[in-house]
């Protein structure tokens, strides 16, 4: 209904407006009679289409009248017979009329568009006709404006509805200067603003080649630098600019030094509605064009948004202006110590900017640009930045750990394994790109006094000592796994050690903070627990009075409410995992019988608790208490004998029997604390005990009638994620029989229950496997893709891959993802050898030295983004380090020659883009090739590896020194690479699950070469004026921009405009102070001011055309201008220099310090004073 409303509503516009232009042409007697045809013919379709549609409206509302009052709403059937597609699935609640087919609609549509097209001339130029025929000023026609307003806007929706009809309007010749003509001359802003509009959306590469786009970008100078209430024209210009460096460098035409100028105007007023989107919009120039934007001081406005914040933006900004540091080229427009240092300055000012600094620093750290960058000129920025901890701001030093703990916080806990000991694969050496990375950061930050800035801070500050602690054991951790053993040795603080072990003032302080340092380091868990039960094997030394005091203490009674429950909690934890104790509490009190009766079903104590985080504690009880029972041969016999295990087998066989008042429901399960018994079950299978005892109670009978059911599949997924199978028993049958008949979500649990079960003291599991591979047959793709996805992800230990392909899988099933496990079954001879019995070998190394290893290298870079933004991704499998890891896949190597190949191609010099990517990509081939034995091999015949080296050691674009440095991390996988890495000034360190390799010089590593500043000279300037009224009011012009001497160059202005008006209509003055404004920095204000006093010239397409000759014919080169001084000499005549010389307080493009040199100072100060004289005379 909402659709055909929608249309209704479209049709009556296009008839009210068809009607209007027929009245309008009618009155003013213009337009030909094919025009009046045209548009009589849209009318006559229209109210045919508003008549069709009524009737069909009529007809769908009695259809659903009669389906509300039978209770059935929208049946397929009335959709099918009306023709309607699904109501409630409407793209958009306005659409095109409903005219029949496709074809028909859009043919309809290019017609409306050319009549559109052809009224818009007609509205658009009759002001130019009567220009033309000399007739006197007539003001438009009533409602011209809003005519001309509406039709735009309804091409632009049109243009929307049906994006490709842009090109059937951009190839009429008459639209692009019908709507210059509009955004020059329009009436309102709403006209401009709606013209605009229509550009952006026609705008192409065909558009742009018309000779009448270059006038626009005087246009759009004027919509930019109108005042705030026009923001709708704003606003579109904008648009209209952001479109333009979409089409770079096709439109380098229009995107002029001049347009940028205002937008960094816009971007550093703090007042304007646009300030925000103009930094935006300054930020995509400079990655697209650095130079115009480092030319026209667009960088400032940047690095001033940096720094105010908030710390999302700040990030925002800074990410896209890293990749100005990637190169040479772009790293020279950004002078290191001044631009985004500027960011981490608040440190010492406002408090409120902590927290921009703090991200500001962390998004450099964490990335190889900015890294590389705070490391420029000796490292002098992180230097100052960990000083900043033993100021004595306390602020300051609890956001620079609060950064710390950011940077070293996830690589340390990443690392640890939570899940039990008996369920982990045994650790292989991978390549952890964070722990590589961050190594390097840490052995960096080491060298500029990490170490001594948080001792300090733990030892001096009180307030902050617990967090500067845990920080510093979190890098001590890190390092001790990371680091190689020299650089380790600088942890030992021997000042902290020694101040304490003497006599000194500080001695008190000392030993405080190593206590604060070692009681930190204890509190932290070392490894992760196995979740096994405690080792009875203790007898608590308690003698027989305190245990029965404690058993006393209890209060035990048949009332629960009144049990100590801390003291039960110490009972079971401690003296009742006895045998003795437990065999005294058995028999000589009804302590166990008590708590065993508490916890029965048919007793409603514990089923009738309300589900609460503090009733939880009654379950955590009970697990104890099943723990104990387990530990003992009395405990098990209580439990036989206790009606418990019964009644809880009787609980399951209601569900069977669908008995209405079913302990375990939905209802309940949400409700009470009924969901503890599950817990129960997990103590129970998980020793071989409790197993006996479920079988002898016959629990499993009920579990395996229950997986067939639906209508209980919310218990089934409870059992298959509360049972334990580390033992062959009955529950390992519970959970096929649940994957093969429990619903979809009961499955996808079951998968995820087998991903826990693949490994058992380091041995994979054979039984977990071939549930897994028997999931992947599922008649649910979900399902299906579920478990290839976990299969594929235990496939990147070797010895799970080789019980996988023991089994003899169809590898057709796992090959959605890029072949990844055919990849990885390379690795094996066996498979090896039958792979490439079936060409695949053949197929794929062919593919990736054509196109796979460019792909590589942006999966490679997503992969590392995803990791340092706190989401850790493993590098993908790499074709040549699966065929490197055996001896066949190295003869077949050598036979077809790539890794020669790659070898020679790194030799290349690094110029372009291009070349950089094929250097990663084979990086990257060489460096998986190598992180084999056989492999490294195999690199050390063609020296690649000092290839390898040499190259991370001179490369000047940093993203080629990281995948460097990322490749000589996968060599350090090989267990023969420390020696031979040690060759080359590399330090490879093998743990029992990383191995990373970090070069002996960390800071020259990082360390980049000055780049060449640029030139900030200009190529082209303006003949100076001959005449000396033009002269001197362009001197006052140029005079705008100084603040001192602003006020009194306006009044000058100001009388010489009233004085000489006819000189402010010359095309030539506007001409140059257009040069002025486009060569200069400038205020908006200021630039409103100059525009203002020109406001009696009308700037239409022909003054555009006219500024842009006369700027032709007044521009003089540098190289003319440089000849000045010889053509002098020589005696022949010269040019007339400029008189005026443009003062502004602006920050220099390129500087070494902040002061500048005393005699530019004294000549500043000299034409400061002359200009202020002039103004003063003149006016």
């Amino acid at each position: 209904m909402a659709d055909v409303d929608a249309r209704i509503e479209l049709e009556a516009r296009i008839r009210d407006g068809a009607r209007s232009m027929l009245h309008q042409l009618d009155v003013e007697g213009t337009g030909s009679e094919m025009l009046k045809s045209q548009i009589l013919h849209e009318l006559q379709v229209a109210e045919k289409q508003l008549i069709t549609l009524q009737a069909r409206k009529d007809a769908l509302q009695q259809d659903l009248a009669e389906l509300k009052a039978s209770g059935y709403f929208r049946p397929r059937a009335v959709r099918a017979i009306r023709g309607l597609e699904d109501l409630n699935r409407a793209e958009s609640p306005f659409s095109l009329p409903y005219v029949g087919s496709d074809g028909e609609t859009y043919g309809r549509v290019v017609r409306m568009s050319k009549v559109l097209v052809r009224i818009l001339s007609i509205l658009g130029g009759q002001r130019s006709m009567r220009q033309a025929e000399n007739a006197p000023p007539v003001p438009p026609p009533r409602g011209a404006a809003q005519s001309q307003a509406r039709i735009m806007a309804f091409m632009v929706r049109m243009l929307q509805t049906y994006p490709r009809l842009r090109h059937e309007i951009s190839n009429d010749s008459c639209i692009v200067p019908i709507l210059t003509e509009a955004v020059a001359r329009g009436s309102n802003d709403h006209v401009r603003g709606y013209a605009w509009l229509l550009l952006r959306y026609i705008l192409c590469a065909s558009v742009l080649a018309e000779p009448h786009v270059n006038v626009l970008s005087l246009f759009l100078g004027c919509a930019l630098l109108r005042e705030d209430k026009r923001g709708f024209e704003r606003e579109q210009a904008l648009k209209f600019v952001r479109t333009l460096l979409s089409l770079l460098p096709e439109a380098h035409a229009l995107v002029t030094p001049g347009i940028v100028r205002i937008l960094v105007a816009i971007a550093e007023a703090p007042a304007d509605p646009l300030r925000l989107a103009a930094v935006e919009t300054l930020a995509e120039l400079a990655l697209l064009d650095t130079p115009l934007a480092a030319s026209t001081s667009a960088l400032r406005p940047i690095w001033q948004a940096i720094c105010v914040g908030p710390p999302a933006r700040s990030c925002a900004l800074v990410q896209c202006l890293l990749g100005l540091l990637d190169r040479p080229a772009t790293r020279q427009y950004i002078c290191p110590g001044m631009d985004l240092e500027a960011a981490l300055a608040s440190y010492a000012s406002n408090k409120s900017e902590h927290d921009v600094s703090q991200c500001v620093a962390l998004q450099l750290i964490l990335s190889w640009q900015g890294f590389s960058y705070l490391c420029m000129n000796g490292g002098a920025a992180l230097r100052t930045l960990l000083d900043a901890l033993r100021l004595g701001n306390e602020s300051v030093r609890a956001s620079i750990l609060e950064l710390l703990l950011s940077l070293f916080q996830p690589a340390v806990l990443s690392a640890r394994d939570d899940r039990p000991k008996r369920t982990r694969p045994p650790p292989i050496p991978l390549l952890r790109v964070q722990d590589q990375y961050l190594g390097l950061v840490l052995q960096i930050m080491l060298d500029h006094g990490l170490m001594p800035a948080l001792v300090a801070t733990v030892q001096h500050t009180t307030s902050l000592r617990d967090t500067a602690a845990y920080t510093l054991v979190l890098v001590l951790r890190f390092a001790r796994r990371i680091l190689p053993r020299e650089s380790v040795a600088l942890l030992a603080f021997p000042s902290l050690v020694h101040a304490a072990c003497h006599g000194t003032d500080d001695q008190l302080s000392a030993k405080m903070a190593l206590l604060s340092i070692d009681a930190m380091d204890a509190r932290l868990p070392k490894e992760a627990t196995d979740g096994a039960p405690p080792d009875p094997c203790f007898d608590v030394g308690l003698d027989d009075l305190q245990f029965r005091a404690m058993i006393r203490d209890s209060s035990v009674t048949r009332e629960y409410t009144t049990w100590n429950l801390e003291v039960m909690c110490e009972l079971l934890g401690g003296p009742l995992q006895s045998a003795k104790r437990f065999e005294e509490a058995a028999q000589s009190t009804k302590f166990i019988r008590r708590l065993l009766s508490f916890f029965r079903p048919s007793h409603q104590q514990y089923v009738s608790l309300r589900n609460s985080e503090a009733n939880k504690k009654w379950t955590a009880l009970g697990i104890q208490l099943f723990r104990v029972l387990l530990m003992h041969a009395e405990g098990r016999s209580m439990l036989m004998e206790d009606a418990f295990l019964v009644e809880l087998r009787d609980a399951f066989d209601q569900l069977v029997l669908n008995t209405p008042d079913a302990l375990f429901n939905e209802r309940t399960m949400h409700s009470t604390m009924i969901g503890g018994y599950f817990d129960f079950l997990q103590i129970m299978s998980s020793t071989v005990q409790g197993l006996e005892l479920m079988h002898t109670s016959r629990l499993f009978s009920p579990m395996l009638q229950l997986c067939s059911m639906a209508d209980h599949a919310w218990v089934v997924e409870a059992l298959i994620l509360a049972l334990e199978y580390t033992h062959d028993s009955l529950a390992r049958v519970v959970l096929e029989r649940a994957m093969i008949a429990g619903a979809v979500h009961v499955r996808l649990s079951a998968g995820v229950r087998l991903r826990e079960s693949l490994w058992l003291d380091g041995a994979p599991q054979k039984w977990a496997v071939k549930m897994l591979l028997a999931q992947l047959h599922d008649v649910e793709p979900q399902v299906r893709l579920h478990a290839a996805q976990i299969v594929l992800q235990a496939c990147v230990h070797p010895t799970m891959l080789a019980c996988v392909l023991a089994q003899q899988p169809l590898l057709d099933l796992l090959s959605a993802e890029e072949d990844t496990l055919f990849l990885r079954a390379l690795s094996h001879p066996a498979s090896f050898a039958r792979l490439y019995r079936s060409g695949y070998v053949q197929r794929q190394t062919h593919a990736w030295f054509a196109r796979y290893n460019a792909e590589y290298v942006e999966q490679a870079q997503e992969a590392l983004r995803a990791t340092f933004s706190g989401d850790p991704v493993p590098l993908p499998p790499h074709l040549y380090g699966e065929l490197t890891a055996t001896e066949e896949g190295c003869a077949y190597l050598r036979q077809i020659g790539h890794i020669e190949l790659m070898v020679r191609q790194l030799q290349g010099e690094d110029a372009d883009l291009e070349k950089e990517h094929a250097l990663k990509s084979c990086i990257w081939v060489l460096g998986h090739a190598g992180s084999n034995d056989d492999g490294l091999e195999l690199l050390l015949e063609y020296d690649a590896v000092q290839l390898l080296a040499a190259r991370a050691k001179t490369a000047t674009t940093v993203s080629l020194k990281a995948t460097c440095f990322y490749a000589m991390g996968l060599l350090a996988k090989s267990s023969q690479s420390a020696p031979i890495l040690a060759r080359y000034d590399w330090t490879v360190v093998q743990g029992r699950d990383s191995a990373t390799a970090l070069p002996c010089d960390a800071a020259q590593f990082v360390a980049l070469p000055a780049s060449a500043e640029p030139s900030s000279e200009r190529a082209e300037y303006l003949a100076a004026s001959t005449d000396s009224d033009e002269a001197r009011i362009v001197a006052l012009l140029s005079s705008l921009g100084n603040s001192i001497v602003a006020q009194n160059t306006w009044h000058a202005l100001t009388k010489l405009r009233a004085k000489y008006p006819a000189q402010f209509q010359r095309p030539a003055l506007l001409c140059r102070a257009l040069s002025l404004m486009d060569s200069f920095p400038m205020q908006l204000g200021v630039r409103r001011q100059i525009w203002s006093l020109f406001d009696q010239m009308e700037i239409a397409p022909t003054l555009a055309k006219e500024l842009a000759k006369l700027r032709a014919d007044l521009l003089v080169s540098r190289h003319e201008q440089d000849a000045e001084p010889q053509r002098r000499h020589q005696g022949q005549p010269a040019c007339k220099q400029p008189t005026y010389m443009y003062v502004h307080p602006v920050w220099p493009l390129h500087r070494k310090s902040i002061s500048p040199e005393p005699a530019q100072e004294a000549e500043a100060d000299a034409w400061t004073q002359h200009i202020t004289t002039f103004a003063q005379h003149c006016t």
